[in-house]
């Protein structure tokens, strides 16, 4: 579960059906460019759309990303990623859902580096407005609270229409361990 957030955001980037969704509007070759917080260093990252692949059984994309690579797609009004970076989830993980204001619950088995994994995890959304540099956007703000083992994991992801993810904030047992702020397309 190590670095799940470099990897959603690599990820998150969304994909499948519907995939010009204005939360996370897609297409291959389309990248952003994001400052990014993590290990006690900020350097500039960037998340590129490369290709479409197979995700939870219809069309998604890869991402690649800083902290590696990420499968995503739209299932249904649910955005969701099989693979984050080293970590794989089956069923594919849902990072947003268009259709539910209150909260959903995710239930599967991860795989990664320590293993295979017993894995929960809920999402809750809110409507937020957030600085990022020196704009502000009206956002849906989700948070993905995860629970595999004997960590818990925090994923705060930012969408503003148009944009995508304008910002992410991963906590591993409470502790801030990765940030991303959006710098701009390409």
């Amino acid at each position: 579960m190590r670095v799940l957030l470099g990897a959603c955001l690599g990820a998150l980037l969304l994909a499948g059906c519907g995939a010009n969704h204005e939360l996370m509007p897609l297409e291959i070759g389309h990248s952003w460019s994001y400052l990014v917080q993590a290990d006690f260093q900020n350097y500039t990252g960037s998340i590129k759309v490369v290709r479409r692949i197979a995700v939870g059984g219809v069309q998604g994309y890869e991402l690649h990303g800083p902290f590696g690579d990420a499968r995503v797609a739209w299932i249904g009004d649910q955005f969701v990623a099989d693979r984050l970076g080293a970590n794989r989830f089956d069923p594919p993980v849902p990072l947003l859902s268009l259709a539910r204001k209150e909260s959903l619950r995710w239930q599967g088995t991860v795989f990664n580096l320590d293993g295979e994994n017993t894995a929960t995890a809920m999402l809750t959304q809110t409507a937020a407005t957030i600085p990022v540099g020196a704009q502000s956007f009206k956002t849906t703000c989700t948070t993905l609270t995860f629970k595999a083992g004997s960590h818990a994991i925090e994923l705060v992801t930012w969408f503003a229409p148009s944009i995508g993810i304008v910002k992410q904030e991963q906590r591993t047992d409470g502790i801030r361990t990765v940030a991303l702020e959006w710098l701009g397309e390409g």
